[in-house]
């Protein structure tokens, strides 16, 4: 007599990944905005409490500038020299002034619904680029404006540190000074075989958020732009039909040549609240032009 007999099916073993090991999603849900704003806000909290500990001490009236310093901090309980406490000083204003920018960015993505985990990575080594970037100025101002048998007890911190933290915060318009400043000091090299134009860049990335809620005739649209490393103009286009018809601004805005997604936001005002409009986000550069997929604003609801 036949039996029944469970019939076995030997499924194909899922290749192993770490987005499926971590299910990460491309978009950073809100238990991943709190733990990434929790984490760099400890940071940042961090780096001010260590330009506190190693800040050089300033001389009282009539008395002349302590070379060293006794400085108690984590794994630090010694003297530590005056050149010392500046280059420490420099670098973590830097670094400081690098987590005001990732902290600023982190709201902003997070507001709009444009944060992505791919960035993360930008964001963590974000507060090392402005160490080096300030330290690298501060290479610079020392050079330049002071004479080499000068030492740091004829200086006060608080310009370098301001310079620091600048530095840090605008990373990308501090590495277009160090470039104009090498241009002037270096001849520009051949161009070889090896090097890339244009041609040879992506051409820019566009993230277009959700259209804020319509007021009246007027709404606030949102994303970001790529440049990918080459300069990038962007605007909007917008009208009744996907034929569109207008653009804002009237001249293209210039979001840079960076390598990180640049916030754009265009104000769009004079609309018929009882009409439907479609609009589109357009970014130029050397490497191409980019549109992204036609939006659509629904009237205002009566």
């Amino acid at each position: 007599m036949a039996t029944n007999q469970p019939v076995i099916v030997s499924e194909e073993p899922q290749p192993w990944t770490l987005a499926r090991a971590l299910r990460v999603r491309s978009d950073v849900g809100p238990l991943g905005v709190i733990v990434l704003l929790v984490c760099f806000g400890a940071l940042s909290l961090l780096a001010l409490y260590t330009v506190w500990a190693f800040w050089p001490s300033e001389a009282g009236q009539g008395r002349a500038v302590a070379r060293q310093k006794h400085v108690d901090f984590l794994w630090v309980d010694s003297n530590v020299s005056r050149e010392t406490l500046f280059f420490v000083t420099v670098a973590v204003a830097g670094a400081l002034g690098g987590m005001v920018h990732v902290l600023r960015s982190l709201v902003w993505y997070a507001g709009n619904r444009l944060l992505k985990w791919r960035w993360v990575p930008f964001y963590v080594m974000r507060p090392v680029l402005g160490a080096a970037t300030a330290t690298l100025l501060y290479f610079l101002v020392r050079a330049g404006f002071f004479s080499p048998s000068s030492s740091t007890t004829e200086a006060s911190p608080y310009g370098f540190a301001a310079l620091a933290a600048l530095g840090g915060l605008f990373s990308d318009q501090a590495a277009e000074k160090l470039r104009t400043v090498a241009s002037e000091l270096f001849q520009a090299p051949p161009q070889g075989s090896d090097s890339v134009g244009t041609e040879g860049m992506a051409p820019p990335e566009i993230e277009v958020a959700p259209a804020s809620q319509r007021v009246g005739d007027a709404v606030e649209l949102t994303g970001t732009v790529n440049p990918r490393g080459v300069k990038t103009s962007f605007g909007i286009e917008w009208g009744e039909t996907r034929a569109y018809g207008n653009s804002s601004p009237g001249e293209a805005a210039s979001v840079g040549a960076g390598i990180a997604p640049v916030p754009v936001h265009v104000q769009l005002t004079g609309l018929d609240p009882a009409k439907e409009y479609h609009y589109r986000f357009v970014a130029v550069s050397g490497a191409g032009t980019v549109v992204s997929e036609d939006q659509v604003l629904p009237p205002v609801a009566s």
